[in-house]
This record gives C-alpha cells, sequence and structure tokens, in this order.
C-alpha cells in the first residue's frame, strides 16, 4: 500500500515519485491507473491531449480526486500504425508534422530539428487549454518521449510550469544542458517559487523481477527522484499497436503484486506525489 509522506521534503534523504504515463494513449492504460490507485498500488499519473482516449481519461480527475493527475505533454507520435496530432492548427511546413502534414513526428529529434520554439508554444499551449475546457486541472506538466525537456524546448516547459504554478518534470542534467547563464537564471527563478528540479528521471525496472525491482531502489542516491513506468491492462488494442504491449502489461501485473509501499517503507525511501512535495 502506498503511503504518501507529509515530512517536510529533506533533499539529504531519498524522495521518490511513482508516476504513470501515458494515460489515454490506450483505454487500458486509463483502467489500468483507476485500478492501481484504488488498490493502493499507485498515487501520480499524466494523460496524453493529442491521443483518442483523452476525453475519457479526465474523467479519472472526477472520480478519483484524490488522484495526482498532470499532463504528459505530447510532441511526438512513435506507433508506426496509431497515430495522433497536433490539437491546434498548423501549417503543413510548420516542422511540428512529418510528411502527412496530419501526424507528429515518430522521433523527438526530428522535432527539434524542424519545428520552431513559438509553433511547439503554441501547441503546448493549445494541450493546456483543451485540458481545461474539459474540466481538467493539471497538478504537474510532464513530456512524452523527453521532447519538452530536449535543450531548445526545455525554456517553453520552464515558463508554463512558472505560468501555471506547478511542478513540471526535468532533471538537473537537463537544465544544466542550457547555457550557463540561461541555466542560472532558471534555477534561480524556480528557487523563488519553490518548484522542484529532479535529480533523476528513470523507468522503473518492472519487468526485470522483484529482485532487480529492490537492487534498483538500493541504488538510489539522496535526493528527489521521477521514476516511471507504463502500466496497461491486458487488451487487443495495445497488442495491436505494438510489440511492446507484452512488457506494458507485465509493468501493471507488477506493480499490482509487488507491495512497494512497503518495499519503499523498510528502505526509509520517502513517497511524495506532485501535490506533497513541499510536505
Amino acid at each position: 500500500m502506498i503511503t504518501l509522506t507529509t515530512k517536510t521534503m529533506d533533499l539529504n534523504e531519498v524522495n521518490v515519485i511513482l508516476h504513470v504515463d501515458d494515460i489515454g494513449m490506450v483505454q487500458g492504460g486509463i483502467s489500468a491507473f483507476a485500478k492501481l490507485f484504488r488498490s493502493g498500488k499507485i498515487i501520480s499519473g499524466s494523460l496524453m491531449a493529442p491521443c483518442p482516449w483523452f476525453a475519457l481519461a479526465v474523467q479519472l480527475q472526477q472520480k478519483l480526486p484524490e488522484a495526482d493527475l498532470g499532463l504528459h505533454l505530447t510532441l511526438t507520435s512513435e506507433w508506426a500504425g496509431y497515430r495522433w496530432g497536433p490539437v491546434t492548427p498548423v501549417a503543413k511546413n510548420s516542422g511540428l508534422t512529418d510528411t502527412s502534414g496530419r501526424y507528429f513526428h515518430p522521433c523527438n529529434l526530428d522535432v527539434c530539428e524542424q519545428a520552431s520554439i513559438e509553433t511547439v508554444t503554441t501547441e503546448l499551449n493549445g494541450q493546456i487549454e483543451l485540458a481545461q475546457n474539459l474540466g481538467f486541472v493539471p497538478s504537474h506538466l510532464d513530456g512524452h518521449m523527453f521532447t519538452c525537456q530536449q535543450a531548445k524546448f526545455l525554456p517553453v516547459l520552464l515558463d508554463l510550469a512558472l505560468e501555471h504554478r506547478i511542478p513540471a518534470v526535468f532533471s538537473r542534467q537537463q537544465l544544466n544542458s542550457l547555457p550557463a547563464k540561461v541555466c542560472h537564471h532558471w534555477d534561480k527563478r524556480l528557487k523563488q517559487l519553490g518548484l522542484p528540479v529532479f535529480d533523476s528521471i528513470s523507468r522503473l525496472p518492472l519487468n526485470k523481477g522483484e529482485q532487480v525491482v529492490k537492487a534498483f531502489f538500493s541504488h538510489l542516491p539522496a535526493g528527489l527522484h521521477y521514476l516511471y513506468a507504463h502500466p496497461v491492462k491486458p487488451g487487443t488494442e495495445l497488442a495491436t499497436i505494438t510489440y511492446q504491449a507484452q512488457d506494458r502489461v507485465a509493468e501493471y501485473h507488477a506493480l499490482m503484486n509487488f507491495d512497494l509501499g512497503k518495499l519503499t517503507a523498510s528502505m526509509n525511501i520517502k513517497l511524495r506525489s506532485f501535490k506533497t512535495l513541499d510536505g
């Protein structure tokens, strides 16, 4: 059972957010999060606005008001036979879409090379506006495939975090990838508002077995860590989309079967949500 600490965050201790990404990509991801939350296995996750199941996913906030739900800001569409694109009108030569003119690029490097900062800013604001129009209030912002955290677009993500006064997910390493003066500027502003910088961002090795998960947690240093997974309930939808379906289903079963709350408590790891980062 996951129990969040209410203690003020001490970066001399190991602080962890356990997070579910890609909610709304498929229906099985929505039902997986709901089951995991109700079973006390997970608290935090984020929703993908451009994806077909987003309108259903936002209902999680009304059904599970204690859940810690953010926006998984999306600028890529990685599956060959299952595509999505911008929620805002864009010109075919905007650089935000692939040769179809309709769908995002499959790779974040293509977005960085071809899309302008202005176009990306408009799209990310559009995703937030769409969420708000559906009654969804995000507790945090993170980026699908880490496109928003690339050096070119990270200041856009940080601007959005400051504008909405909510945390964004990015690491110290990603912040340090900015020019020194720019990095110092953002570091100062984030500290002034009490917004966090993560010491690491890692995918939980849930499909590797319980012993690997234990070893993974045992090697976490003091600081604030963002650990993510992509649990999905079994179904034909995801299996048709990607060969990774088995891995994502395995993550769901692992989260249901492992007692991560008990494990982390035994290791004196402090579990947090974005709503409780400040204690």
